[in-house]
């Protein structure tokens, strides 16, 4: 039975699942309780529960309460599949609605934001931008735009490496760039313009900028945005890598126009970010693992860029929209909660993967580009 059991395929076996239950019931003559004190995810209490077990669970952290919420407390009231959770529930259906009211939210997200994520010239669906700061070369013979890029590699795989080629424009002091693809290339042209912490000018090639002095440039907010790379996918899913134009700059610098205008700045988290109670940096692992601190990020809203904070506070905005619907439909705030829930972790688990912060992983693999 146990090694039936342990098949995925098994968890929707309705038959399967009441013979365990009957067993697990006839040995022990009473219905088992489980505590998990870490339960994290909540798998365990999960699946003891699809064993007919009473579960109970615990976590200090309160992201894992809020998934407990979600894994057992809300589809053991409102879900309609016994394969699952035995409930009485007939007023809602949790998968039916959520389904729903998500399909209505994304398509009014994007309404709302189609025109600062335009397709690229060819009509294909742009997937990722990608970023990189600009400072200013402290050679006084030359003063160019330095971007700040560790490595040129956009795409690594067996068959082909794509790259950013660098080439600088002494004329305008400024760093233009190209792609090119090829089997080979040298590590040195694989190499973007800073290295252990030293900034490098590729215009005039004398002026650097040594970790120290860059902290200082980010305390002093002495840098800009600019839009570099532009990644794109057409209905087959093949991907194309383009070099972003002045009109792809535009479109990116007008998201904080518009941030502006509808005044959506103040649905995001503009909390400072904790540190320890210390003065030596040096001597705290804090610092070593969250180093945008030492860089000036110092609130939670300086880790994304002006199209990420418009994106966040536009779906924010519009999932209380879709909370009133919900609340308006069916009057019930404890079934209203539920779905606005589900809903919202998506939106955290974009904002894992849209900030300043996350780096291009050539590649390829889970989440990434």
């Amino acid at each position: 039975l146990l090694k039936k059991l342990i098949n995925w395929e098994s968890g929707v076996d309705l038959n399967l699942l009441k013979i365990a239950k009957n067993q697990i019931y006839n040995d022990l003559k009473h219905t088992p309780r489980v505590l998990d004190c870490f339960a994290g995810g909540g798998s365990i209490p999960l699946e003891a529960s699809r064993l007919g077990c009473d579960s109970y669970s615990l976590d200090y952290n309160p992201v894992a309460v809020i998934l407990n919420y979600c894994v057992l407390e809300f589809p053991s009231k409102y879900l309609k599949i016994e394969s699952l959770f035995e409930t009485n529930n007939k007023k809602h259906d949790l998968i039916k609605d959520l389904k729903y009211y998500a399909n209505q939210w994304i398509n009014k997200s994007h309404n709302d934001l189609k025109e600062f994520y335009p397709p690229d010239d060819d009509g294909n669906v742009v997937i990722a931008y990608l970023h990189a700061h600009e400072v200013k070369c402290h050679n006084p013979s030359c003063v160019g735009d330095i971007p700040i890029i560790h490595s040129l590699i956009l795409s690594e795989k067996e068959k082909e490496i794509i790259l950013l080629k660098l080439m600088p424009n002494k004329d305008k002091r400024i760093c233009d760039f190209k792609i090119v693809s090829g089997k080979r290339f040298d590590s040195e042209q694989k190499e973007g313009t800073i290295k252990s912490g030293t900034l490098k000018c590729p215009i005039c090639q004398e002026g650097v900028i040594s970790s120290k002095e860059l902290q200082k440039i980010f305390l002093e907010k002495r840098y800009k945005d600019r839009v570099i790379s532009v990644i794109s996918v057409d209905k087959k899913g093949k991907k194309y890598y383009k070099i972003a134009t002045e009109k792809d700059q535009t479109v990116y610098e007008s998201s904080k126009v518009r941030l502006e205008e509808l005044d959506l700045a103040r649905l995001l988290p503009t909390e400072r970010i904790i540190t320890p109670p210390t003065s030596d940096i040096n001597k705290n692992p804090f610092y070593v693992h969250l180093q945008m601190v030492n860089y000036g990020f110092n609130n939670w809203i300086d880790l994304f860029n002006d199209r990420q904070k418009l994106f966040i506070a536009t779906v924010i905005y519009n999932l209380d929209e879709v909370y009133e619907d919900i609340l308006k439909k069916y009057n019930d705030k404890d079934y209203a909660k539920a779905l606005i829930t589900y809903l919202a972790l998506m939106i955290d688990r974009i904002a894992n993967y849209s900030t300043k912060f996350c780096i291009l992983y050539p590649k390829g693999g889970r989440g990434v580009i």
